[in-house]
């Protein structure tokens, strides 16, 4: 899902009510993502050249299980290499 950086940042921030937000994020992307057991994986800045034109941020979602095993085996390998320096 691609929606633009100002919008989230305004939204975030109490400027946009929900309604306004709508504009940024057809439908509500965030919720069907939830309700399918999906949860952000990944955000990246998609940067624009001009002055006059909005970065975008990119949100990538995944199945909350493989997140979960993904995240577990990275937190074993923080461990062994924390008890390696430490």
């Amino acid at each position: 899902m691609k929606i633009s950086a100002r919008g989230l940042q305004e939204f975030l921030a109490g400027r946009l009510s929900r309604e306004e937000f709508k504009r940024f994020v057809a439908d509500n992307l965030f919720e069907r993502a939830l309700s399918d057991g999906r949860t952000i994986s990944n955000i990246t800045i998609e940067r624009k050249e001009t002055e006059k034109d909005d970065d975008y941020l990119i949100f990538e979602f995944e199945d909350d299980l493989l997140q979960e095993r993904s995240n577990r085996r990275s937190r074993g390998r923080l461990q062994v290499c924390s008890r390696r320096i430490g």
